[in-house]
């Protein structure tokens, strides 16, 4: 049997949703052969939250493909916008920074999902079950505050899915699948306002496509391509100039690039690792995580592409565990560790600057696996059940929602913006949006009070460094001193202590609070000329700042 026949499942159920793959590991479900004449396996196609959700409750109705369905072009009409108007009526007016994003009626059940947002949570994209049919029907839609869920429309008969959108929110990447018969086609796909869903340009005939992710611009697309043959899967970087070029002759599939395109980011297939690609060096293995070979796989990179995150298999785990993962240029992995009760850890998103990673934790009690939670991680605080966050930091009423997975997130300086899905009050699985403030700018004083202000590389003293008040950020009550990093990048762990009285250090009336860091671990080099620090407020807000190029007038090298 053929490669595109063999593995439709395995299309599907990665495109449907990237927490899907890790967590049905820790469930332990065996993936099988899809056959296009067979009810559609339970859980294959639906997220688990719906299985968790409904535990000890009859399968979903099975829908054969070869079944006829009544489609349409997209999911619109009076229906629909009574349902939306409804759905709007009943957001967390209370909580405007947390939004229940709805979902299409005319599906099996209600259903949807959000796997991609823009700036300040302005659009996000995902899909929905807006019509009977396999895999459950569902449409990949659009949504922004102004217009609610849209669909982009699905093939007659047929369905689709919205992976990943452009910074400006115009532009849509996903997949669409096309049935005829028992036959399932999968077409990488671009949305625009003006022409729709367009499949993209270049791509044989009779060769499948998955699109995963955009640039920024919108103009370069990543994905992979299916063929009978070898590789019969490719992962690929599209323009419109070039087409769908492969990444190298590996089996392999690309899930995330970066903001202006350059760093593509997958798995290779037959060592189950993770890549990390650049035209300069083609495709690279991650490396060996800190424990030795394992399988581990990459979701997600950070806007500048120097972040990666996934999730790592297999020993030295036991059975059924896997742990979320950040790994940086120049420094490797870093294992994120588990939630309370957790047992599988998966990373899907990261922040542009890779400081704030967000995943689902699969959840056990009494050795049963009994739900999943998203989580979000950060440096100074480490890994933390995302609903806590947002009820104890934010002051959200979440009451009744179980936070299942943080799909994307996006970052611009002034908000953070997240999305996912999870189980809301009705018990069904749900898109949501959480906007937070963002990062906090704050001045910062190399050695105040110091009229030498350059620096010793070679010192083995410490570094003085005033964080400034302003009238809008009392820093003293505001800051976290244990999650403060320093140094030339601002992620060096290079605290020594922080004074435990607050001193007006620059004379405008308002209390600042004054650290010390150790010079060596700062890892300043003779051509820096600033410093830059990082930590997080006691919210768990990112905070960063830098004094400026002038904040070190050059350093004593000898």
């Amino acid at each position: 049997m053929g490669v595109c026949s063999v593995r439709s499942d395995l299309i599907i159920a990665q495109v449907r949703r990237r927490a899907q793959v890790v967590l049905l590991l820790a469930l332990g479900v065996a993936v099988s052969g899809f056959s296009t004449a067979q009810a559609e396996p339970e859980g294959l196609f639906h997220p688990l939250g719906l299985m968790l959700g409904a535990a000890g409750a009859a399968p979903n109705a099975a829908v054969s493909i070869g079944q006829s369905t009544t489609s349409r072009p997209a999911a619109n009409g009076a229906a629909i916008a009574a349902a939306l108007a409804q759905r709007m009526a009943n957001r967390n007016d209370a909580n405007p920074d947390f939004v229940s994003l709805g979902a299409f009626p005319g599906g099996e059940i209600s259903f949807s999902q959000a796997l991609d947002v823009t700036r300040r949570g302005s659009v996000v994209v995902g899909d929905s079950l807006s019509h009977l049919g396999p895999p459950g029907g569902s449409e990949a839609f659009r949504w922004t505050r102004e217009t609610g869920i849209v669909g982009l429309g699905y093939p007659s008969p047929g369905f689709s899915f919205a992976s990943a959108v452009s910074a400006d929110g115009n532009i849509v990447v996903g997949t669409q699948f096309v049935l005829s018969g028992t036959l399932v086609q999968a077409q990488a796909y671009r949305w625009s306002q003006r022409e729709g869903r367009v499949p993209l340009s270049g791509i044989p005939v009779g060769v499948q496509s998955v699109g995963k992710d955009v640039s920024a611009d919108g103009r370069v697309v990543t994905g992979y391509l299916i063929r009978i043959g070898f590789p019969g899967f490719q992962a690929f970087r599209w323009t419109a100039q070039t087409g769908a070029v492969g990444l190298g002759q590996l089996e392999s599939t690309a899930s995330s690039i970066s903001a202006n395109g350059s760093v593509i980011v997958g798995m290779l297939l037959e060592s189950s690792t993770a890549f990390r690609w650049t035209e300069a060096t083609g495709i690279l293995p991650l490396g060996n995580p800190p424990n030795g070979p394992q399988a581990h796989s990459a979701e997600s990179v950070s806007a500048d592409g120097s972040t990666v995150v996934g999730a790592l298999f297999g020993p030295p785990f036991r059975p059924n565990q896997c742990e979320a993962y950040r790994w940086r240029e120049g420094k490797g992995f870093k294992v994120l560790g588990l939630l309370a009760n957790g047992v599988c850890t998966g990373a899907y998103a990261v922040s542009a600057n890779g400081g704030l990673v967000g995943g689902a934790s699969a959840v056990e009690e009494n050795g049963t696996i009994v739900g999943q939670e998203a989580f979000i991680w950060t440096a100074g605080k480490g890994i933390r059940r995302l609903q806590d966050v947002l009820v104890a930091n934010s002051g959200m009423n979440l009451d009744g929602w179980t936070l299942g997975v943080v799909s994307g997130i996006s970052s611009d300086g002034t908000s953070l913006a997240m999305v996912g899905a999870g189980i809301n009050p009705e018990g069904e699985y749900e898109a949501w949006l959480a906007v937070l403030p963002g990062r906090q700018k704050v001045a910062i004083n190399i050695k105040p009070g110091d009229k030498d202000d350059t620096i010793n590389p070679k010192s083995r003293g410490k570094i003085t460094v005033a964080i400034l008040s302003s009238r809008q950020f009392h820093v003293p009550d505001r800051v976290d001193t244990a999650s403060l990093t320093f140094g030339r990048t601002g992620d060096e762990d290079s605290l020594a202590f922080c004074n435990p009285t607050p001193a007006d250090v620059d004379g405008d009336g308002l209390q600042d609070l004054v650290c010390h860091f150790h010079t060596q671990s700062a890892g300043f080099e003779c051509r820096d000329t600033e410093g830059v620090l990082k930590g997080e407020t006691v919210d768990g807000n990112p905070l960063e700042g830098i004094e400026g190029r002038d904040a070190i007038d050059g350093l004593r090298c000898k």
